[in-house]
């Protein structure tokens, strides 16, 4: 993926953000936001290798679209994982139109796709830990010439990994 397509997906991601008034720590608005998406969260075992999928409706009186996310992920993993999902939901189905002109709600593309995993990661870590309220906490957090990224990550309610190559991608931190 270009730089381009990052800025455009990081883009669109703080737009959401604005539009549905997302708070940080992003878990404070994940069952508003989801509410507000016409959507709904399911914990449950999944047949499958992921740790969370999305689900389209299937019937007139289901919610527009179901994500799933295994009970034996950590609240940090399923924070994110839920915020892909969206990422997903905005980029690789057809849900903007399905709200705006009421057309039916479809997946446009492979989500399992590299591009648009990749995609996805980038609209996730830019509605959940987004950039100006992230580079503050991590300059805030400098001790010693050091980002202390265990604090900023759990500031924004994901995981220590997830929380470096964020900063990382904003060229906060090198590692």
């Amino acid at each position: 993926m270009n730089k381009e397509e990052c800025i455009a997906v990081e883009e669109y991601a703080k737009a959401v953000r604005a539009n549905y008034d997302v708070k940080v720590p992003f878990f404070e608005s994940i069952d508003y936001l989801l509410e507000k998406l016409g959507g709904n969260l399911e914990i449950t075992e999944l047949d499958c290798f992921d740790s969370s999928k999305l689900y389209l409706r299937t019937a007139i009186w289901e919610e527009l679209f179901t994500v799933k996310v295994k009970p034996s992920v950590s609240r940090e993993e399923r924070n994110y994982e839920i915020a892909k999902k969206i990422g997903h939901l905005f980029l690789h189905t057809t849900y903007v139109d399905a709200m705006t002109e009421g057309k039916p709600l479809l997946i446009t593309d492979d989500l399992s796709n590299t591009v648009n995993e990749a995609q996805a990661n980038i609209f996730a870590d830019t509605l959940v830990m987004p950039q100006d309220e992230f580079t503050k906490e991590v300059k805030q957090n400098v001790h010693d010439g050091r980002a202390d990224m265990k604090k900023v990550a759990k500031k924004f309610g994901v995981t220590y990994d997830r929380a470096l190559v964020r900063a990382s991608r904003l060229n906060l931190i090198e590692w």
